[in-house]
């Protein structure tokens, strides 16, 4: 039998891809690691409070090799982990940057008499975009092998092209355009992390935000100012108690 014979495919559904983006405190970290059987790759000091499994087992990784070890350790397959989440997505391309720098640059950030630098007409920014696949592959063998993938990352603001009306700008991860390219192709999910928030206008003053309660929301729904999807098979409801 051929690979390109014609006929029906049973859908084959590995455990996603989640990127999930939120604001510092929202509780990112704690969800990650109320995952089955987690495991945290950690960038940043966020889940010291937890008792959760780890690596590295003491601090951080302090750079992108280390990143990199961590992952091709749960690679190996011996473990019982069945969650894997790196916190944060924007530390690990903070470090992927610094190895970029020093790597493609001699360490020169910006440009000198006869020298470019990283932040070269974006140069660096997309030599980071590219070096970020290769962690992305390592993760994709981890689900292959069973593991759901959380990536957390802070809160930033994208500038939406709008072919239909004006451009503007929506919630998204933190992280440089030509990385959010990349992950957000990747992800089988992307969600936002949010507690509950309403503004008010009074005549005479400047509107404000006040918060709408003490309820924290998954928001998987896609709309004008959030950037959001669940691909076909890990469909989910428009918002989910963030508990």
């Amino acid at each position: 039998m051929s690979r390109f014979d014609i006929k029906m495919v049973t859908a084959e559904i590995p455990p996603p891809r989640l990127l999930l983006y939120g604001d510092p405190g929202v509780g990112k970290t704690t969800f990650a690691a109320s995952g089955v059987d987690p495991i945290i790759i950690v960038t940043e000091a966020g889940s010291q409070g937890l008792d959760v499994y780890r690596l590295p087992n003491d601090g951080v990784c302090g750079s992108w090799g280390d990143l990199l070890e961590c992952v091709d350790v749960l690679a190996s397959g011996d473990h019982d982990r069945k969650t894997v989440a790196v916190d944060t997505i924007n530390q690990a391309i903070a470090l992927c940057e610094d190895h970029i720098c020093k790597r493609d640059f001699g360490g020169v950030w910006n440009a000198q008499r006869g020298q470019e630098g990283f932040n070269s007409f974006g140069k660096g920014n997309f030599a980071v975009a590219q070096e970020i696949k290769k962690l992305l592959n390592k993760l994709d063998t981890l689900q292959s092998n069973g593991m759901m993938v959380i990536l957390c990352a802070h809160t930033g603001q994208h500038k939406v092209a709008n072919a239909l009306g004006s451009d503007y700008t929506a919630f998204g991860a933190d992280v440089p355009r030509q990385s959010w390219a990349v992950l957000s192709a990747w992800a089988d999910q992307i969600a936002h992390a949010t507690s509950v928030v309403r503004t008010v206008s009074r005549e005479g003053e400047k509107t404000k935000a006040i918060a709408g309660g003490s309820e924290r929301w998954i928001m998987f729904e896609p709309e004008p100012g959030r950037i959001v999807k669940s691909r076909a098979g890990y469909e989910m409801p428009p918002k989910v108690l963030f508990d």
